[in-house]
């Protein structure tokens, strides 16, 4: 599975966890009205640097918002990672640095957030045919 970034992404909530784990989730607009998160949460493997291959061990899930207005969606996850950011401090798993990313697409095309988004230390990309 990958988080895939189309017409319907609003933004990108992204944390590091450790030097081994992360998460990441895009904000979709689904048709109809609402929002879509999409989430996973990774674990590196042992030859951490390709994301894409197998050994990261991967948990994916996902949420609908039919209700909430966009910044709610946001400040929801923002709220949700910062608490597990402080737990990962707290119990060790990683100090004090690299924190939470949000990129919010407002009124960008999708080339200008995609171009926004690769420019990220965390970005990768896989091109789909």
């Amino acid at each position: 599975m990958s988080i895939v970034l189309d017409e319907s992404i609003r933004a990108i909530v992204f944390a590091p966890f450790s030097d081994k784990s992360d998460i990441m989730f895009a904000v979709k607009e689904m048709e109809g009205g609402g929002f879509k998160t999409e989430g996973r949460l990774r674990f590196y493997g042992k030859s951490h640097g390709d994301p894409f291959l197998d050994e990261d061990r991967k948990r994916w899930f996902e949420g609908r918002h039919e209700k909430r207005t966009l910044e709610e969606v946001i400040t929801g996850l923002e709220e949700v990672v910062g608490k597990l950011e402080l737990i990962s401090i707290a119990t060790g798993f990683r100090t004090i640095g690299d924190s939470m990313t949000i990129l919010r697409r407002g009124d960008k095309t999708l080339d200008e957030f995609m171009e926004e988004f690769m420019k990220q230390p965390f970005a990768h990309k896989k091109v789909l045919s």
